[in-house]
Order: structure tokens, then sequence, then C-alpha cells
């Protein structure tokens, strides 16, 4: 469990709930959130007072866990699409999936003699 704290999309996600728990939130986060920020906020808090049990958790409770956490993020899911808010992460994974089909990764190569990447080294692997 402890490397997958530390993994780069955990820190970005913890840092995020950081953010949250001291009740600042991106335009698309106020805008799904319907103005209720006060109670993710004060969830965001929880979470991160008691982010180091996580590194007690025994990992045969972990798909107990998993369960408990896939209802809850596929509730916010809905909600966000409801709403209409795309995610930065959501822009990425939407991308990766177009380039995966043949024909949208051949029309892109005919189309680019050359791709220039500025601040490369703020990229994940997957970006």
């Amino acid at each position: 469990v402890h490397s997958i704290l530390e993994s780069d999309e955990a820190s970005a996600a913890i840092n995020r709930i950081a953010t949250w728990s001291k009740g600042t939130f991106n335009k698309g986060e106020t805008a799904a959130l319907l103005m209720d920020e006060t109670a993710v906020a004060e969830t965001a808090a929880v979470f991160m007072a008691n982010i180091n049990v996580w590194h007690a958790f025994e990992c045969d409770l972990m798909p107990r866990a998993a369960r408990v956490l896939r209802t809850l993020l596929e509730d916010m899911r809905r909600r966000l699409d409801e709403h209409g808010v795309v995610s930065f992460s959501d822009l990425i994974a939407q991308a990766a999936r177009l380039l995966e089909q043949d024909r949208v990764c051949d029309r892109v190569r005919e189309e680019l003699d050359l791709l220039l990447v500025d601040e490369f080294q703020d990229t994940d692997r997957r970006q």
C-alpha cells in the first residue's frame, strides 16, 4: 500500500484533496458541487488528517475498501457527467482512447510533420 500512495497519480490526487481541505476548488469542481463546497472541504480535511492511516492498511482489506470507494467514485462521476464537467485527467484519457483507434492515430500522424512539447518534464507517462 505504501508504494501505491507514493505513485504519481496518488500524489496528484492527495495534493488535490489537500487543496479541497482548505476550501479551494477550481471552476469545474465548483460547478459540479453545486455550491456544496463546505461538505467536501470538511470531508477532505478529515481524509487529510487520517492519510497516514493508509500506511497501516492491511492489503487483504483493500478489495473491500475498493468496493466502497468504487461506489462513491461512480456517484461522483455521474454527478460530474450530469453537469458536463470534464477534468484534465478525463481529457487525457479521452485523447488516449481516441489515439488507440488506428484510423485516428493514422490521421494524426499524416497531419503532423513535427510535434514540439514544451515543459516535457511536467508530463506523465499517459500524457
